[in-house]
């Protein structure tokens, strides 16, 4: 995808626009994730990573790629908050 690094004015803003509306293959959204192939598909088929199909080709939104990354990000932080909490009231060490 191309960004502009111009950041003055209003292309900027345009350009952000326009990738986050793009659409990403079946295997630039696995590289944008670093999850399997079957993986992928796992979320595409469960409907948690919402998809298209074009022919015989799934495409994803780049919006979606993202949103879907940042909400395993929030898990998994939760997840390890809620951890130490649990250690601490434990009394374990680091």
């Amino acid at each position: 995808f191309f960004v502009s690094s111009d950041t003055s004015g209003p292309s900027l803003s345009k350009h952000w626009c326009l990738f986050f509306s793009a659409y990403l293959s079946t295997q630039e959204a696995i590289n944008l994730l670093n999850v399997s192939c079957s993986h992928l598909v796992s979320l595409l088929e469960k409907g948690e990573l919402p998809h298209r199909k074009v022919g015989a080709h799934r495409r994803v939104l780049v919006s979606d790629v993202l949103a879907y990354k940042e909400s395993l990000l929030v898990k998994r932080n939760t997840a390890l908050d809620e951890l130490t909490a649990a250690s601490q009231e434990l009394g374990m060490r680091d």
